[in-house]
C-alpha cells in the first residue's frame, strides 16, 4: 500500500484531501505545518508527498529545499497543492524541484490523476534502477577480474621468475600490466560519472545545472576529441568529418563527455579500415550531430535497453566494457532533455543523432 503525506494547515482542505485518499485505499499521513511535516517525512519516507505552499513556519517551497538536501528523501515525488495560480508561481514551483503542481479549489479526479501519475513514475524509476543494479552486480565484476587478472598474472611472473626474464619480455609484461591499470582506472572512472548523473537526476538538480549553462565553438572540440580518439586507437585515416560551428546550451565538461563516450563506442565497435563519419549543422534552434560506423551495429531490442549498464551479445563481442558508455550519453540526455536517435542495422552500421539547443 502507497504511503501519502499531506501537508496543509487549513484542517478542512487537509481533511477532505485524507478522506478522498483513504477512499482509494491509500495510507495516509497528515501533517499540519511545514515543519512537522518535514520531520514526518523524514521518519515515515513516505511514497509521495502533497503540500500546501502558504503555511506558518516553513512555507512548501522551505519543505521542498530541505527535503532535497536529504538522500533519503530527496526523491520522493512532490506534489503542490495551492491557491496560488499565478503562472509565476506554477513555474517556481516546477523550477523548485516539483514533479506537479495542482491549483485551489481542486477537482477530486485532477488530483487523483496527479497522485496515480507520480506513483506509477516512481514504480518505473524504481524498477529501472532494480535493473541496472542487477546489471551492475552482474558486468562489473567480470569487468574488474579482466584487467585485474592481467595485472597479477605478469607481475606474479616478473616476481617469481625474474632472474629468468630477459630484458624483452620484462618490458612487455610491465607495459601489459601498465595497460591494464588504466584500462581498471577507465573503468573506475567512468563508473564515478555515471553514478555523479545519476545524482543529479534524483536529487532534481537538473536546472542547476542546464540553466546559463553553454559551449562555444563546438566544432573545435568535436574535433579535438576525435582525432584524439582515433590517434589512439590508430584509426587516424578512418575519420571522416565535415562540421559546422555553433555555440549550445551544455556544459562544455558534459558536451566533451557526449562526444567522446559516442566517438569511443563507434570506434571500439567497427573494424580498422571501415569509416567513421562525422557530421553536424545547424537546423532552426538545433545543433545536429551525426556520428556514423559501420561495425556491429545494434538490434531494435538492444536499442530500447540503451541505458541499461551492459554490454550486448558478450558472447559474440570480445571488446570491452559494461555499457557505462551508453549509459552515461543517456543521462546526459536526460539532463538536459536532448533530442537523441539512434538509427542502426546489424552488422552494417550505427547512427547517432544528437539534437542540442543552441544559444
Amino acid at each position: 500500500m502507497n504511503r501519502i503525506l499531506v501537508i496543509e494547515d487549513d484542517p478542512s482542505v487537509r481533511s477532505s484531501i485524507i478522506e478522498l485518499l483513504n477512499e482509494e485505499d491509500f495510507e495516509t499521513y497528515e501533517a499540519e505545518n511545514g515543519r512537522i511535516g518535514i520531520e514526518m517525512a523524514k521518519t515515515i519516507s513516505p511514497d509521495l508527498i502533497i503540500s500546501d505552499i502558504l503555511m506558518p513556519e516553513v512555507d512548501g517551497y522551505g519543505v521542498l529545499q530541505e527535503l532535497q538536501k536529504n538522500p533519503r528523501t530527496s526523491p520522493i515525488p512532490f506534489i503542490f497543492l495551492s491557491a496560488r495560480t499565478e503562472a509565476s508561481d506554477i513555474r517556481t514551483g516546477m523550477r523548485e524541484g516539483a514533479d506537479d503542481y495542482l491549483t485551489k479549489p481542486y477537482k477530486a479526479c485532477d488530483l487523483l490523476d496527479a497522485v496515480n501519475s507520480r506513483l506509477q513514475k516512481k514504480n518505473n524509476s524504481d524498477q529501472k534502477l532494480n535493473d541496472i543494479f542487477k546489471s551492475i552486480s552482474m558486468s562489473l565484476p567480470h569487468e574488474l577480474r579482466t584487467p585485474l587478472i592481467s595485472i597479477l598474472g605478469f607481475s606474479q611472473i616478473i616476481k617469481e621468475d625474474f632472474e629468468k626474464l630477459g630484458s624483452h619480455e620484462i618490458t612487455d609484461m610491465a607495459e601489459k600490466i601498465n595497460t591494464s591499470g588504466y584500462e581498471l582506472l577507465n573503468l573506475i572512472e567512468k563508473f564515478l560519472v555515471y553514478t555523479g548523473l545519476e545524482t543529479l537526476i534524483v536529487l532534481k538538480k537538473r536546472y542547476s545545472i542546464i540553466n546559463g549553462s553553454h559551449t562555444d565553438s563546438v566544432k573545435n572540440i568535436i574535433l579535438a576529441v576525435a582525432s584524439y580518439l582515433a590517434e589512439k586507437s590508430g584509426r587516424t585515416h578512418d575519420l571522416k568529418v565535415n562540421l559546422a560551428d555553433a555555440s549550445v546550451k551544455i556544459s562544455k565538461d558534459h558536451f566533451n563527455l557526449l562526444i567522446t563516450e559516442i566517438l569511443e563506442n563507434s570506434l571500439k565497435f567497427s573494424n580498422g579500415g571501415t569509416p567513421v563519419e562525422i557530421r553536424s549543422e545547424v537546423i532552426d534552434d538545433f545543433y545536429l550531430i551525426e556520428i556514423t560506423d559501420h561495425g556491429i551495429g545494434m538490434t531494435i531490442e538492444q536499442i530500447k535497453e540503451v541505458g541499461i549498464l551492459r554490454q550486448f551479445d558478450r558472447s559474440k563481442n570480445c571488446q570491452s566494457g559494461t555499457g557505462l558508455g551508453l549509459a552515461i550519453i543517456n543521462k546526459i540526455v536526460e539532463i538536459y532533455e536532448l533530442g537523441f536517435k539512434i538509427e542502426s542495422q546489424p552488422q552494417n552500421h550505427t547512427t547517432i543523432k544528437i539534437f542540442v539547443p543552441v544559444k
